[in-house]
């Protein structure tokens, strides 16, 4: 609730939903960009027994994963502050990102207790 109140601070109702729209998105191409990165970079065992080919797949998908998570912070619609715009996505991942570290630290503390 508290996203969607800041991501429609001073903007039109479509800026608000495009800024909502591409944060979300950008925690699915971080996902991938993940997933496609094991083949490429992943435990030494696994790349050996992998087909050249999968690595190559791997690495492209993750070149493609990578430019639109970089072109998610662009503007496509007309806003009324460009960098603001950019500021909210990239804040938004950030905060999301930071917030499941410290629930995954949490939880992982109360655990071993």
């Amino acid at each position: 609730m508290l996203l969607m109140v800041l991501a429609s601070v001073g903007v039109h109702a479509q800026e608000a939903f495009q800024v909502l729209s591409n944060a979300g998105l950008t925690h699915y191409e971080l996902m991938y960009m993940a997933m496609f990165a094991i083949p490429v970079v992943g435990a030494g065992a696994l790349r050996k027994s992998l087909p050249g080919w999968l690595k190559w797949v791997s690495a492209m998908g993750f070149c493609a994963s990578l430019f639109s998570f970089l072109i998610s912070v662009y503007p496509f619609v007309s806003v009324v502050n460009p960098l603001g715009y950019a500021v909210k996505i990239a804040g938004t991942v950030l905060a999301s990102n930071i917030a499941a570290i410290a629930f995954y630290k949490l939880r992982n503390r109360g655990e071993r207790s």
